[in-house]
């Protein structure tokens, strides 16, 4: 059934986006375990994405309440998925209210989560699992308080793994790296049921703070633990005083708090999961030489960063080796949207390097170690691979400064492979991101000062702002270089293929219009509703191309079957009027013409429908340079100012900016240190970048454009940079 889900996906996948390419699927071994990892940035859709674009069959993790889920839920049953029960699922609102939250000071980790978890799917039954539970991350409102709060169903390749505690996650890292913890006990009012409610290792969410039970010691007292560096909770007890006063016995007095007004606060209870029957599955299907995709983010987000990833995927893989499956290994998968949530828009998965299961780490985790810093240091190469074939960075304008980059490195209208251009992306995400190492490199080779990435940065999105305010992309300034001549030719080229493509596209917009108005508001709906449940997303963009596709398949058959009805029934009436007197459809009786027209439309409206989405996103770029060439020959009335032209001229300008970044960087690499592991990183990935684009075709386009900018400079702007009185 592997065959027809994927056959699916392959058909969402072309019909939503105008043009998915993957790179590096060489590294994809044909046969041998393989547990692929990627990232979470679009819902339902990236598995759809993986399974389109990886040519073995997948098993993904997925949440048992998912396989419920209308579409999602029947697709992953046919590919295979495997469910988890995930605490959130289960969680509910504790009986009472917390009175008071104390702290009883600083200790260390209380258990290794991961060892336990490692124990328990090792066949020790009956032991319980912490961190390495696997678990989809995609918490509801307050699940998280740093950064893993998630909304939405799990979707088929979202990951399992790792326990989803906000205590658990560690800013930029892995969230099996080791920390403090610190031990509170809880106090309730006389309606608490600690001993119902709650069991040892169960989490309770307190004022948007999740807290481990450590132990249950009455109903109306709890250990627990958080590894939150700031509890924000304001039952909290601390040096200016206490709102809450302990009278006999067991018992808290219900007070007011002098500050909120309100009387202790509600609590909910996640319960603990057993999650060893899914290692079992896990390292089951692996050993049978099948291959798994998992995310370890967790979530579904629309952050431009990776989020910490959860240690699942690497207690999966030791786990496995340690059962006996040869030759496992680990691939990262990039997957990088353009526009991600609208229809016609690009996409690229970039695959990784494998990553082995090393034997010293085997040796390791088999008890020989730290099982611990074993599933550390394979999480820190899981990091690394991913970040390798990502463009990731923390905010929204620096990734725009990457891709403009990137962009503008490279000569105009040099033929490059789509593969080179997204090498060409992460390489500049790894320079941008790597300033403090450049920084100690500059310090080092004495050039300290002599080049300004804030200053660079500034520059770009400048140019950026200036792109948005003429309502160009990067793109449309490099076909503006044409004279008028060559401008109207174009122009006139053009109107051909827009005029044919029209004929089709503008029934098909027509046709469709109001459903994408409905489904439009059906999915902000959806967004807004994940947008509140979640502390980690931005905007919530990533929830709307999964819903879309889903309503689209939901309600098109619907459509498609009521357009049929009305058009066969319509032909019927009109029958004489249609064809001419001996006509073989006249001689049709009426039953048997209406099923023959029915059966017509409903075999050439979805191929109608298809062709028009497709051909609409091949007009849209046809309008854009068409915009573009006339503005081209407008900017010729306006010799003296030259609007458009001075748009040329500061990409120009911003290009020969870019190119002195790197040749400053080139010249540095070698005082990068090299007992440094990012510093060796970086050096590789300059390496890389000599090699990819020869330095000698970027100094001569560099050449080129310090004598193209002097010809196309408009007169008012040249006399300004040469310092001359223009005279009129």
């Amino acid at each position: 059934m592997y065959i027809v889900a994927r056959a699916v996906a392959q058909c969402i996948v072309a019909t939503f986006f105008g043009d998915v390419r993957a790179v590096g699927l060489e590294r994809i071994p044909v046969e041998g375990p393989v547990i692929f990892v990627g990232n979470h940035n679009n819902k339902f859709v990236d598995a759809s994405v993986v399974m389109a674009c990886v040519p073995r069959s997948l098993r993904f993790l997925i949440a048992t309440v998912s396989l419920s889920v209308r579409v999602v839920g029947r697709l992953a049953k046919f590919a295979g998925a495997i469910g988890v029960s995930r605490p959130q699922d289960m969680k509910f609102v504790g009986m009472g209210r917390i009175m008071a939250l104390v702290a009883d000071g600083e200790l260390d980790d209380l258990y290794d989560r991961a060892t336990t978890a490692s124990e328990n799917n090792c066949g020790e039954n009956g032991r319980e699992t912490q961190s390495g539970e696997t678990q989809s991350g995609e918490n509801k409102s307050g699940e998280n308080q740093s950064g893993e709060n998630q909304s939405g169903e799990t979707q088929p390749g979202e990951t399992q793994s790792g326990e989803t505690q906000s205590g658990e996650t560690q800013s930029g890292g892995t969230q099996e790296t080791p920390s403090r913890e610190m031990q509170y006990t809880m106090y309730g009012n006389n309606q608490t049921r600690f001993r119902i409610d709650c069991k040892k290792h169960d989490r309770v969410l307190l004022d948007g703070t999740m807290f481990s039970v450590v132990e249950v010691r009455n109903d109306h007292e709890l250990i627990v633990t958080s590894r939150d560096v700031v509890v924000s909770s304001a039952l909290l007890k601390n040096s200016a005083g206490t709102f809450v006063a302990a009278v006999s016995g067991d018992l808290i007095k219900e007070e007011v708090s002098g500050e909120l007004g309100r009387v202790g606060a509600t609590f909910t209870v996640f319960p603990k999961v057993d999650q060893g029957d899914v290692y079992e599955s896990v390292s089951q299907a692996l050993y049978e030489g099948s291959s798994i995709c998992v995310f370890p983010e967790g979530g579904s987000h629309d952050r431009p960063e990776l989020l910490p990833l959860k240690p699942g995927v690497a207690i999966m893989a030791l786990n496995s080796a340690l059962m006996g499956v040869e030759d496992l290994l680990i691939i990262p998968l990039g997957i990088h949207y353009f526009d991600r949530h609208k229809f016609g828009s690009r996409t690229i998965v970039q695959v990784g390097q494998p990553i082995p299961i090393r034997e010293e780490l085997m040796r390791m985790y088999s008890g020989q170690g730290s099982k611990r810093e074993a599933i550390r240091l394979l999480m820190e190469d899981v990091k690394d691979g991913m970040e390798d074939c990502l463009v990731y960075a923390n905010s929204y304008d620096k990734l725009k400064v990457i891709s403009l980059c990137s962009s503008l490195y490279l000569p105009d209208h040099l033929a490059v492979q789509a593969e080179k251009r997204h090498r060409l992306q992460t390489i500049f995400t790894q320079l941008v991101n790597a300033a403090d190492i450049l920084a100690q490199a500059e310090a080092v080779s004495g050039l300290e000062g002599s080049f300004n990435l804030k200053e660079l940065e500034d520059t770009v999105q400048a140019y950026d702002h200036l792109l948005e305010a003429n309502g160009l992309n990067d793109v449309d300034v490099t076909s503006m270089h044409l004279n008028a001549e060559n401008a109207a030719f174009k122009l006139v080229q053009l109107l051909i293929p827009i005029l044919l493509l029209s004929v089709v596209v503008v029934p098909a917009i027509m046709a469709t219009a109001p459903l994408k108005y409905i489904f439009r508001l059906m999915t902000e709906k959806h967004r807004s509703e994940a947008l509140a449940k979640s502390n980690v997303k931005l905007t919530a963009v990533d929830v709307i191309a999964s819903y879309k596709i889903v309503w689209w398949i939901c309600f098109m058959p619907i459509v498609f079957i009521l357009i049929g009805s009305i058009c066969s029934t319509w032909v019927v009436v009109n029958r004489e009027l249609l064809f001419t007197t001996g006509s073989r459809f006249l001689r049709m009786d009426l039953p048997r013409l209406w099923i023959f027209t029915f059966s017509l439309l409903l075999l050439t409206q979805p191929i109608a429908t298809y062709l028009g989405l497709t051909f609409q996103n091949k007009l849209i770029p046809y309008l854009k340079q068409m915009r573009c060439y006339y503005q081209v020959l407008i900017s010729e009335l306006d010799v003296w100012r030259g609007g458009e032209r001075e748009v040329i001229i500061d990409r120009i300008d911003v290009q020969l900016k870019v190119r002195e970044y790197v040749k400053h960087i080139l010249s540095i690499k070698h005082f990068l240190q090299a007992n440094n592991k990012r510093a060796k990183k970086l050096q590789d990935t300059l390496n890389d970048l000599e090699k990819l684009i020869p330095l000698v075709i970027i100094d001569n386009d560099t050449r080129r454009l310090t004598r193209q900018k002097r010809k196309i400079m408009p007169v008012v702007y040249r006399s300004a940079v040469m310092s001359r009185e223009e005279i009129l």
